[in-house]
């Protein structure tokens, strides 16, 4: 058994040990706010293959039925980048109003790096695309402070699509350049794990997600954010 199976398997196990369980009292499915007509603003910084991006994100809870959330981020994650950016979006729907903390999900996100002399090429664009397909679950694992903790776990189903657009200049014997596509993709079964703290007037949350990549598939993740609303409508 390769460690991805094992790790799957344990986070299917998990999963379904949350779901069966007759003590769940979680509000909430991806640490998206639970209060309806409610939403918050996040700042946050992930790390990929040795690099790092920050970011803003924003969440909304609409009328206790359907959650999104929408960001963008900037940096670079590989060496050989010399900028970089990400955006992504996300709709979660509870599968029943009594049960907010179960729900299934779509999510897309998108990253771009720009460099310059890497992959036999002077300059050029490497942008990856997830299509993530999921089922989320989440428990209230405990209480302190006036701040709840959970554990959210969602198994899923992944789409990546890669593309490397660039150029090569070779001088000799005379001047001449070279257009590079390559493209490449595939199905993917992942997931991701997080744990929040959710205060009045703050929440912090983390986690780790299968982002396959290239380079490397983990994506580990920290985000502070604050409540906004609820707003009568």
């Amino acid at each position: 058994m390769t460690f991805r199976q094992a790790a799957l398997g344990s986070l299917g196990f998990l999963s379904t040990l949350l779901l069966t369980s007759r003590q769940a009292l979680a509000q909430e499915c991806l640490a998206l706010t639970p209060t309806i007509n409610s939403g918050a603003v996040e700042v946050g910084v992930g790390h990929q293959s040795g690099g790092h991006r920050v970011g803003f994100q924003a969440n909304a809870n609409v009328a206790g039925k359907f959650g999104f959330a929408a960001g963008v981020g900037v940096g670079t994650l590989d060496s050989f980048a010399e900028s970089g950016y990400e955006a992504r979006g996300l709709l979660a729907i509870p599968l029943s109003q009594n049960s907010p903390n179960i729900c299934v999900y779509g999510e897309y996100e998108q990253a771009q790096e720009s460099f310059r002399s890497a992959m036999g090429m002077t300059h050029g664009n490497l942008t990856d695309y997830w299509f993530h397909l999921g089922y989320a679950v989440s428990e209230n694992i405990g209480r302190q402070a006036g701040m709840v903790f959970s554990l959210h776990l969602a198994p899923e189903l992944i789409l990546r699509r890669t593309h490397i657009r660039g150029r090569s200049t070779h001088i000799e014997p005379e001047v001449h350049v070279l257009e590079h596509l390559r493209v490449w993709g595939d199905w993917y079964f992942g997931g991701r794990a997080m744990v929040s703290v959710r205060h009045s007037r703050f929440h912090l949350t983390g986690g780790v997600q299968n982002r396959p990549r290239k380079w490397a598939d983990l994506h580990i993740f920290l985000r502070l954010g604050f409540p906004l609303g609820p707003w009568d409508l």
